[in-house]
């Protein structure tokens, strides 16, 4: 027995086929514009970090041998218009905003890190007829460069973070 088709049903079953079809290009389509917009994130988002961090690069090795206080002063500066910078970025993607995230809590920790540097170089500097004084003072310089080691290594991870978020898939 050959089951007949009421007409209405057969353009029903059409109907939902195209709507099936346009939902599956909408999906398509707007995972394509979340990836376009990935991408354009991610430019924004390097471009940014890798001007700040060149700025920093640039004071971080001044002309004359000895470090300057004033030079990481500026450097913290610099890092927490980094911060500041990268929230106004106002970022969508969520992958990124969360490697975002932790580039600035490195920012924000590298910036105190870099004040109290600037701090101990100028007591050691005002310290220099007292040498107890210089000597804590040394011990205090010696201790922030290793903290400052440490977040670099901390950045490192950051930064390959945010490479494997804006690698091409």
């Amino acid at each position: 027995m050959t089951r007949v088709e009421h007409p209405r049903s057969a353009s029903l079953r059409r109907s939902r086929t195209l709507l099936l079809a346009s939902v599956s290009l909408c999906v398509l389509g707007l995972s394509g514009c979340k990836g376009l917009r990935r991408i354009s994130e991610c430019q924004r988002f390097v471009s940014l970090a890798n001007s700040a961090l060149s700025d920093i690069e640039v004071l971080d090795e001044p002309e004359v041998p000895e470090p300057h206080e004033g030079n990481y002063a500026k450097i913290a500066g610099r890092f927490l218009l980094l911060k500041q910078q990268i929230t106004d970025l106002g970022l969508r993607d969520l992958e990124l905003s969360q490697a975002a995230a932790g580039f600035q809590a490195t920012a924000e920790q590298s910036a105190g890190i870099s004040s109290r540097y600037a701090e101990q170089l100028r007591v050691l500097a005002a310290s220099t007829d007292n040498n107890k004084g210089e000597s804590d003072a040394k011990r205090a310089l010696a201790a922030t460069r290793s903290e400052m080691e440490r977040v670099r290594n901390t950045h490192e991870a950051t930064r390959s973070r945010v490479d494997a978020v804006c690698k091409p898939r």
